[in-house]
């Protein structure tokens, strides 16, 4: 499998994807002299930020949902 690379704000939102590392690179640096926040990632750092977005969501919905449950309580 090709290797695949994302520029990737601190949002998780991916401005754009590429087949090379030295692509992503380039396109990093105009990003950044702009003033963007942004970083590279390959496909498996991705995942791993994906997973722990779903994770931290899931988190705030169950205490989220546990404070409606104690406030229909009282």
């Amino acid at each position: 499998m090709k290797p695949i690379y994302y520029l990737v704000d601190h949002n998780n939102f991916v401005f754009n994807t590429f087949d090379s590392r030295s692509e992503a690179v380039a396109e990093y640096k105009k990003f950044y002299k702009n003033g963007y926040d942004v970083e590279v990632m390959d496909f498996h750092q991705r995942c791993e930020a994906l997973a722990a977005q779903r994770a931290r969501s899931e988190r705030a919905l169950r205490k989220l949902k546990e404070a409606i449950e104690k406030e229909q309580a009282q």
